[in-house]
């Protein structure tokens, strides 16, 4: 059964604690404007979270966020908790926008940004200590052990980090806590830990660890409450990804993806010419394989594991770009055709077939192979988008949510890549592709409630009229811009 492994970890804790009686920072670039109400003057990178939409855009003068949609836990970073669905800016304070914003990642009610000096700020719900800032949310983290007698009084009193539920505004990610993370090239916001890429190809995490997302090389079934360690159940400051087969660090990292359900990977140069191999870690789900190497008996690992292969058994040693969604990870090839692995119950393997991938498999279309992509796009959820060099946009797996631009209630999914129809004539930029993930906490149940309330799609495009971003898909809280709530299965313009 899923999560079979954390089952028995909680009983063996909670049974141990019961015989023990347990009964905003930082500043803003000086010049530009210092306006709310600046107009945006560009739009330069979006990115799709469960309920949410972020993009950088410049106003001002200035690099800026805007965020609109679910605010539930703060995630839009405008000082409130009200869900808009208009774009609205990320306060730095109540009186200052954020600015000098490079990339943003939105994911499950918080977000991330790098900045242009390299260090990153987080905002939304503490969960796990995914904001990196030295706390966590004692509550959400117990809930996850929800079969653990007294475990808020048992975290109070043994944990060396403080209790935040949220934070309203961005805070510094730290490796302790007067140190900021700095260096920092590239962000991945995976829905309960986020990993950062270092310009020396480091990776650095932050976060829960349940089910090894860290890659620190700590198994949270070894956590012991009698001698509480909590490295090995959480880091709410970011630590070094380990690599498994030196134990030292994993190096010559160029790209990173940190999927919806914990599980992780890395994009290796192996030979300084911009591609190379893959390797992941975190949940693997048994039998669903997500780490991509064949591997189908163990749920998780704790550290990259061996590298992802073909469904030969040929490792990957090609690849130029990697995108990881709930459970699937997709890598584009040297060849420009792409290849997906793992969880495929929505076709989002895009092999025409239903079965779970091990190893990858490629992407094909009604015609072959899919082919002549030079990006591909995918931060959570069950589907992925790709962009061909004949400038249209194709896309597979799940569609319940219009997230591939058909009528879903024609279409639930597609288990094959399809031409995005409805966007307007106009060079595609950046596509964004978000929706949620299956809940670790769900161990009975991974498919319940909010799970899959999400998963939207945007797309910015240069058009006679200038840069417009078109978002279609959920728009439960907000998050296509449009200033509604109502699902779209074709594109409509976002409101920035």
């Amino acid at each position: 059964m899923r999560r079979s492994l954390r089952i028995l970890v909680i009983i063996t804790i909670g049974s141990l604690l019961v015989l023990a009686g347990c009964g905003g920072s930082g500043s803003s670039k000086g010049g530009g404007g210092n306006s709310f109400n600046d107009p945006v003057t560009d739009i330069l990178q979006v990115s799709a979270g469960w309920h949410h939409t972020c993009a950088v855009v410049k106003a001002g003068g200035e690099t800026r966020v805007k965020c609109w949609g679910s605010n539930k836990h703060g995630e839009l970073g405008d000082g409130t908790t009200d869900n808009s669905t208009a774009p609205v800016y990320v306060k730095l304070n109540a009186s200052t926008p954020l600015t000098g914003v490079k990339e943003v990642s939105a994911s499950r009610y918080y977000t991330c940004a790098l900045m242009d000096d390299g260090t990153v700020k987080c905002w939304g719900w503490n969960e796990g200590g995914k904001l990196g800032n030295g706390s966590f949310d004692y509550n959400s983290f117990c809930n996850l052990f929800n079969t653990i007698p007294f475990c808020s009084s048992f975290i109070s009193q043994n944990s060396p980090y403080p209790d935040q539920q949220e934070s309203l505004y961005p805070v510094d990610v730290k490796v302790d806590a007067q140190t900021k993370l700095t260096g920092i090239v590239q962000i991945s916001a995976g829905s309960w830990h986020a990993c950062a890429l270092k310009s020396d190809g480091t990776v650095w995490c932050w976060g829960q660890n349940l089910d090894g997302a860290l890659g620190t090389n700590k198994d949270f079934q070894n956590f012991d409450p009698n001698n509480p360690d909590f490295s090995y159940l959480l880091s709410p400051y970011a630590v070094e990804v380990i690599d498994s087969a030196t134990g030292r660090a994993l190096r010559n990292v160029i790209q990173i993806a940190a999927g919806s359900s914990d599980h992780t990977c890395a994009l290796i140069d192996d030979n300084g010419d911009g591609k190379g191999s893959i390797r992941c870690w975190a949940w693997n789900g048994g039998t669903e394989g997500q780490l991509g190497n064949g591997n189908t008996q163990d749920d998780y690992v704790i550290a990259p594991s061996d590298p992802v292969q073909l469904d030969n058994g040929t490792v990957i040693t090609n690849a130029r770009e990697i995108a990881a969604g709930g459970d699937h990870t997709c890598a584009l090839l040297d060849s420009k055709e792409v290849v997906c692995w793992g969880w495929n119950q929505y076709g989002q393997i895009g092999d025409n077939s239903a079965s779970d991938a091990p190893r990858a498999r490629y992407v094909v279309n009604s015609g072959g192979k899919l082919n002549n992509i030079t990006h591909i796009f995918s931060e959570r959820g069950s589907h992925t988008c790709a962009l061909r060099d004949d400038n249209t946009l194709w896309c597979w797996g799940d569609n319940r949510k219009g997230q591939l631009a058909e009528d879903p209630s024609q279409t639930t999914y597609e288990n094959i890549a399809v031409e995005v129809q409805g966007l307007p004539q106009g060079s595609i930029l950046d596509v964004a592709v978000g929706g949620g993930g299956r809940d670790p906490g769900q161990v009975s149940n991974p498919f319940q409630v909010e799970d899959y309330k999400g998963s939207h799609t945007c797309a910015l495009l240069s058009t006679q009229q200038g840069k417009e971003l078109y978002c279609w898909g959920s728009n439960d809280s907000g998050q296509i811009g449009d200033g509604t709530t109502a699902d779209k299965s074709t594109p409509v313009k976002s409101n920035l």
